[in-house]
């Protein structure tokens, strides 16, 4: 099995593993942004649910009060996932 292994190693050039370890890097970059985007969207219509402005100031408090461990789950996406269960 180590022999196996070694060989396959010893096969693969330097230039495909640069390549592999680019398109790794660059999927889990694109999925922190994309959890990123799909929480400041959650925001967004958290505020706009209760009448508030979209300003930096409510986004940070936001995102920060998600971090302590307070769930911003706006009233459509709850009763969403209501209709799912």
């Amino acid at each position: 099995m180590d022999e196996l292994i070694t060989r396959i190693l010893l096969n693969v050039s330097h230039e495909h593993v640069l390549d592999i370890c680019n398109v790794i890097l660059l999927v889990l970059i694109l999925l922190v942004a994309d959890a990123f985007l799909r929480i400041i969207a959650e925001v967004f219509q958290y505020n706009k649910d209760h009448n508030r402005k979209n300003t930096t100031k409510l986004l940070s408090r936001r995102l920060y009060g998600m971090v302590g461990g307070k769930a911003i789950t706006s009233t459509p996406i709850r009763a969403r996932l209501n209709d799912i269960s």
